[in-house]
């Protein structure tokens, strides 16, 4: 399923929520269009933004967390673009012609004939995300490959709810700084080289060593990932530095070069610092195999949803819920 067929449907889905929270007797429908027509043209403008946005991000990605980190910056201008257009159209009121209520009323379907597919593949890492954080939930499957944006479908947390929610993201940043200086205050390099490998057995690879010291020719730990009968052996060289101690270019050759003497088929660099702007092209060298990395901000997240040096507790919160009763909204 193609990003702005993605981005059409939830779009659409929240427009057609919004219709239907409209309230009145009905509007006289030219002064309704022109309303409708200039909340959806900004709408329209952002979404080609964001697909064009969307496509270059997509294409300079080198993990497959950077890819769906992406895609999740994405829903999250999606959903911004729906709400700004929503509040416009709730406020435009509801046309006064045939059938009217029946197409406030209406839920919009997925295109694809595989929904189930295509649209729950799509979302269902964003809700696993927000799940393994204890963050709300954005979206929410209504079956048949029906899906809408919670805030339709429940209602609105309430301000103490946001208020509460909004301390849980507070301490997970909190916990992840704290991780940080404590990784890049001292000599901790084995201490780190430790957590990445068994940040490396909690996202799924296998026969995880580290080899790391002074003799390791530019290669901390060993690992392998099997994808079927496929197997691919691993060489990840780890360094722990301070935000402003950037990687540069010989880090990623010296990775490069000595895949060989492991018989490594990939190269990853771990890093709680971030690569500069030659490295990043050398890892990327045309006609060489490319340098796959890890860096300071997507590190500390994968260390927090994968709870490596960050616990998390889960807590209950409770409100009211209006999903299923319409008199409660």
């Amino acid at each position: 399923m193609s990003m702005r067929r993605v981005l059409a449907s939830i779009i659409a889905v929240g427009l057609a929520g919004a219709l239907a929270a409209c309230g009145g007797h009905g509007v006289e429908p030219k002064s309704w269009t022109g309303q409708v027509c200039q909340a959806l043209s900004p709408w329209r403008q952002q979404i080609n933004t964001l697909n064009a946005q969307a496509g270059t991000q997509m294409k300079s990605a080198t993990t497959p967390v950077q890819t769906r980190d992406n895609l999740l910056r994405l829903l999250d201008g999606a959903r911004q673009a729906s709400e700004d257009a929503r509040v416009k159209v709730v406020a435009a009121g509801v046309p006064n012609v045939k059938d009217g209520k029946a197409i406030a009323d209406k839920l919009l379907q997925t295109e694809s004939e595989t929904p189930e597919i295509s649209m729950h593949v799509s979302i269902r890492v964003e809700m696993k995300r927000r799940e393994t954080r204890g963050e709300p939930q954005r979206f929410v499957f209504l079956g048949n490959g029906l899906f809408s944006l919670v805030d339709l479908v429940a209602g609105r947390p309430s301000q103490k709810a946001r208020t509460a929610l909004e301390q849980v993201r507070e301490s997970r940043k909190d916990a992840a700084e704290q991780l940080r200086q404590k990784l890049t205050s001292a000599n901790n390099g084995p201490n780190f080289e430790t957590m990445v490998a068994d940040l490396l057995v909690a996202m799924g690879y296998q026969d995880v060593q580290v080899i790391g010291g002074k003799d390791d020719q530019g290669v901390d730990i060993l690992c392998e990932k099997r994808e079927g009968i496929l197997k691919t052996r691993i060489a990840v060289q780890c360094k722990c530095r301070a935000l402003s101690q950037k990687i540069g270019p010989k880090d990623v050759s010296t990775l490069r070069d000595n895949m060989s003497t492991y018989q490594c088929q990939q190269g990853i660099l771990v890093t709680t610092s971030e690569l500069n702007d030659v490295a990043k092209q050398k890892a990327k060298e045309p006609g060489k195999e490319p340098i796959y990395f890890i860096e300071h901000a997507e590190l500390l997240d994968l260390f927090a949803e994968h709870s490596i040096g960050i616990r998390n507790e889960q807590v209950r919160y409770y409100q009211l819920d209006a999903s299923s009763y319409d008199f409660l909204k």
